[in-house]
């Protein structure tokens, strides 16, 4: 009888060591997880907040394009002509210097 009391102790304490175990990896794995939880969360933030960055970015520069194209427009109907008219008055004066 004592012998079998003591086999059932010591498959009782080995049940008891197993359990511990289970519980600690239990313990570590749920650490793990509350890490990768609070990374994720981080990383949603950072997106979020470069989003909104890169948003507002965008309406900033909107005005800015407007005017640059703006500004091409007025180079093209304004400059430009003017430009060639000069060039053409240069080239007629070189011509003229020329002949003479």
């Amino acid at each position: 009888a004592t012998e079998a009391l003591k086999a059932e102790v010591a498959e009782l304490r080995r049940e008891l060591r197993s359990e511990r175990a289970r519980g600690a990896e239990a313990e570590r794995l749920g650490s793990v997880v509350s890490e990768l939880q609070a990374e994720v969360r981080s990383l949603r933030e950072k997106a979020a907040s470069e989003a909104e960055a890169r948003l507002r970015t965008a309406k900033e520069l909107k005005p800015l394009a407007a005017e640059v194209a703006s500004l091409r427009r007025w180079r093209s109907e304004v400059v430009a002509p003017s430009l060639s008219a000069f060039d053409a008055s240069r080239e007629a004066a070189a011509t003229a210097a020329t002949a003479a």
